[in-house]
């Protein structure tokens, strides 16, 4: 996959099998939930991270160009862009650890 995307875009939280995120150009905000606490969220990225995470459930990382993020099988995840920001991603279609959805 390609990506572009602008200042407060982003996409909602999900989750789905393995996947990498390899950022080319401007700043994302990662918001990551472990398997035992996932969602699924159709609030657009901007407003969930305004009214919805709860700080006790989520761990939080921010995304450089040059740096990749792996998102495990089955973890929830948001990404909201910082700053314009053009990125490559890619997901795995099969599962990896048994897991089914």
């Amino acid at each position: 996959q390609f990506s572009y995307g602008v200042r407060g875009s982003g996409a909602a939280v999900h989750f789905h099998k393995f996947a990498w995120n390899a950022l080319l150009y401007g700043k994302k905000e990662w918001i990551l939930y472990t398997p035992h606490d996932s969602l699924n969220s159709n609030q657009h990225v901007l407003e969930f991270y305004r009214n919805e995470i709860d700080d006790s459930k989520v761990k939080r990382c921010v995304q450089y160009p040059g740096d990749i993020v792996i998102v495990p099988e089955a973890w929830a995840h948001g990404a909201l862009n910082v700053q314009d920001s053009v990125a490559i991603a890619t997901e795995v279609k099969r599962d990896l650890w048994g897991i089914r959805f």
